[in-house]
Order: C-alpha cells, then sequence, then structure tokens
C-alpha cells in the first residue's frame, strides 16, 4: 500500500530531504530483515525515555537506500515506516493511533483509502513490534508528526 503515483510526482521528497521530512524508523523485526540482504552500516539504535529505535543512515542528506534513479533498493523488503509513509502512528497506553504527517507535501490528497490500507497493513505488522519499539517510535519518529 503505496501512494505510488502522488509519491512519483514529488519526486520522494521524503527519501531525498529527510532532515525535513524526519526520521526513517526501523524495528528490531525490519532491522534483521534488510540486514539478511545488506552488508555494511545502514542504522544506528537510539533510545528514548521509555523504548528504542533503529533510525535510518542518512548519507548527503537523502536515504542510503535510494538509488540515482529514484527506486529504493531495498524495495522488496524496506521498513514499515516507508511502506504507509506519511501515515504515522503513536503508541500510548497499549493504543495505537495513526495520522497524517503534515510534512508531506501532499498530505491533503492522502485518501482514506490509502490511509485505511496502510493502516491495516501496519496494524499486521506492528503487532509483532516489541512494546520498547512501539514507545521509541512514538517517543523520537512521530511527537511532532
Amino acid at each position: 500500500m503505496e501512494m505510488g503515483s502522488t509519491c512519483r510526482i514529488c519526486g520522494q521528497q521524503c527519501c531525498r530531504k529527510t532532515k525535513e521530512f524526519g526520521k526513517i524508523a526501523l524495528s528490531e523485526k525490519d532491522y534483521v530483515r534488510i540486514q539478511l540482504h545488506i552488508q555494511g552500516s545502514f542504522a544506528k539504535k537510539v533510545y528514548s525515555k521509555n523504548g528504542w529505535i533503529y533510525l535510518m543512515e542518512i548519507f548527503e542528506g537523502k536515504c542510503v537506500f535510494l538509488q540515482e534513479d529514484g527506486n529504493c533498493a531495498i524495495n522488496s523488503f524496506k521498513p514499515l515506516d516507508c511502506k504507509i509513509y506519511p501515515l504515522l502512528f503513536q503508541y500510548s497506553g497499549g493504543e495505537i493511533t495513526f495520522f497524517v504527517s503534515s510534512r508531506c507535501p501532499f498530505h491533503h490528497e492522502v485518501t482514506s483509502e490509502f490511509a485505511e490500507g496502510a493502516e491495516r497493513e501496519a496494524r499486521d505488522e506492528l503487532e509483532e513490534w516489541s512494546e520498547q519499539n512501539l514507545k521509541g517510535y512514538s517517543e523520537i519518529v512521530s511527537p511532532n508528526g
């Protein structure tokens, strides 16, 4: 479930200008899955007050997996954060709530169909995230959208 053609219009700015669009998070499961295919360093573990999450390394302001042709080198196994963006989530009191990031230049064009599909996909995958990853994501990645 991706925004697809809309993302092509903006040229994947979330991948190209990560400082403006926020951090790219990886759960432990995402990290292990990518590590099976990629040699070398691509993420760092960051701790928050109540949890932790891996953050994708950034090279010259862009995601390390963004190729010159605009394609993603890890597209077939990219992390949840990339699959559902501009949908983000907050975890609090055992509950997960979703919202559209206002940082995406096309946030106003996110359809309910995309949001609902991305949320369904996220909920399935988030069942496997540790509570420390859920809290870390909420505290490090999505506190301000």
